[in-house]
């Protein structure tokens, strides 16, 4: 019996990219703190939040770490880069791109990175944090989108709703 969870395709040519990758060869400028996810939802290439509520493991107290959540109210933190240092817990696990809870995280505040819009996305537009779950949603600059918050990032390269896009910060 196949286990769906192992690979069943091949592709003839690489991905563009993955969502929380750099896009360019721009830098990337990270928070000055150390973060952790702080729930199991963290995605990479989504929206985090600070989250003083939640306590990190004993053993990184006193190192400056905090952690960080998927949902939140106002700004976020910025976008969780894509880091090869998560790993699956049992080699039997599926692909995925939710950080285990308690894995450290590279949040980016300014960059070029690539990204999955929920809502098509064209060049321009600006981006907006979804708070429930730190989804990426785009629409017109200081345009009303119910449960999201804009943010400084705009798109650079668009594409349909769940197609990956590149948006950037850099000139904001």
């Amino acid at each position: 019996m196949a286990n769906a969870d192992f690979q069943t395709q091949v592709q003839k040519c690489p991905a563009v990219g993955v969502p929380g990758d750099k896009a360019s060869l721009n830098p990337i400028v990270a928070t000055d703190r150390n973060y952790i996810a702080g729930d199991g939802a963290v995605k990479v290439g989504n929206f985090v939040w600070e989250d003083p509520t939640n306590p990190v493991p004993p053993n990184y107290h006193g190192s400056g770490i905090m952690a960080a959540k998927s949902s939140g109210t106002g700004l976020p933190l910025g976008v969780v880069l894509r880091n090869l240092s998560y790993v699956n817990a049992d080699i039997f696990d599926s692909g995925t791109l939710a950080v285990r809870e308690q894995s450290n995280l590279t949040v980016v505040k300014r960059g070029d990175l690539y990204a999955v819009a929920t809502t098509a996305a064209t060049k321009g537009q600006k981006v907006f944090a979804r708070l429930a779950d730190g989804a990426v949603v785009t629409g017109a600059a200081e345009a009303t989108i119910t449960g999201a918050i804009e943010t400084p990032w705009k798109v650079t390269e668009g594409g349909a709703a769940g197609e990956l896009i590149t948006i950037s910060n850099w000139e904001a």
